[in-house]
């Protein structure tokens, strides 16, 4: 016959056991200082730390999301890309500008020395050379890119364009200057329009061999600065020329 005792004590203890393992089936109340297990690999109950019993399995954290390094080599080789094209672009544009200038102060000494052309098609100075015997590029002293003067419209000029319109000049100048949207400025009766373009501007050093009045040879270095022309074949004139 067991002991009172001892089977109290085991009903007890399976009552205890079963109100940590299920705590709902037992309807043991479960209060703030229970303990809490997690189940580890090998299937065993290790306490974690008080509070609610929650009976989970840990889960390996996924490893934070990396985007590829080929993208981003991709963004920057097609920024390289594009700024190696737009120096290249710049670097022919300004070039081929230099080679026509110098090709237009070229002509006009050409013409002197050899007899044929016209020496003033490619310069605005009225003096020329006597007579020119060789000449020999030697650098480009100033390559500069300035901003275009403003175009300016005097009356007349608006006048002549009004002609028989019915609208008075104010009226008309009005319309006149809607054409050039918001960058044109009244001044008085007439319209100055700012233009947003460049042009470049240059000065050669050339080694000249030259004769003057009484046929003596000279060799002298001068300085030709030359601007942009629409008036002849080369797109650029002299404006200046003087002794190195």
């Amino acid at each position: 016959m067991t002991p009172l005792f001892d089977v109290y004590e085991s009903q007890s203890s399976r009552r205890t056991r079963d109100a940590f393992i299920f705590p709902a089936a037992s309807g043991s109340a479960i209060g703030p200082n229970v303990l809490s297990f997690q189940v580890n690999p090998d299937g065993l109950f290790d306490a974690m730390a008080e509070g609610d019993v929650n009976v989970s399995q840990e889960r390996p954290s996924r490893p934070l999301s990396r985007k590829p390094k080929g993208s981003k080599r991709i963004r920057i080789g097609i920024i390289l890309v594009v700024l190696l094209t737009f120096t290249a672009g710049f670097t022919l544009h300004y070039t081929s500008e230099e080679q026509k200038a110098r090709r237009a102060v070229e002509a006009h000494l050409k013409a002197i020395e050899t007899g044929r052309g016209n020496p003033y098609e490619t310069s605005n100075v009225l003096e020329v050379f006597i007579n020119v015997l060789g000449f020999r590029y030697l650098r480009t002293i100033r390559a500069e890119r300035v901003p275009d003067p403003p175009g300016i419209y005097e009356r007349e000029f608006i006048e002549r364009l009004r002609g028989d319109s019915p609208d008075s000049y104010e009226e008309y100048l009005e319309k006149f200057m809607t054409m050039f949207g918001g960058r044109a400025i009244r001044d008085g009766d007439r319209v100055i329009v700012p233009q947003d373009t460049t042009h470049y501007e240059f000065a050669f050093l050339y080694d000249l061999e030259l004769t003057n009045r009484i046929g003596h040879r000279l060799y002298k270095k001068y300085v030709f600065e030359v601007h942009p022309s629409s008036l002849n074949r080369y797109g650029y004139k002299i404006v200046d020329f003087y002794e190195w």
